[in-house]
């Protein structure tokens, strides 16, 4: 059966990222047993690009990521 997201907690990261340097994001879904199958990630400056949860840092500059 299907099973809607009802939130997505991403584990906060405060270091710095060096270019190039790629992170993979901790995050969980709530409810666990929740069916998604996609994640819509964004990034407030687009000197740190995220795609399925890695991110990139491609310039200098800071950024929030956000997931739905």
């Amino acid at each position: 059966p299907y099973i809607p997201v009802e939130d997505i907690t991403i584990r906060p990261y405060d270091d710095m990222l060096y270019m190039d340097e790629v992170i993979t994001l901790d995050y969980t879904f709530t409810p666990e047993s929740a069916t998604a199958s996609t994640v819509e990630w964004t990034s407030s400056d687009d000197k740190l690009q995220v795609k399925q949860g890695k991110v990139t840092a491609v310039g200098f500059g800071t950024a929030v990521v956000t997931a739905r």
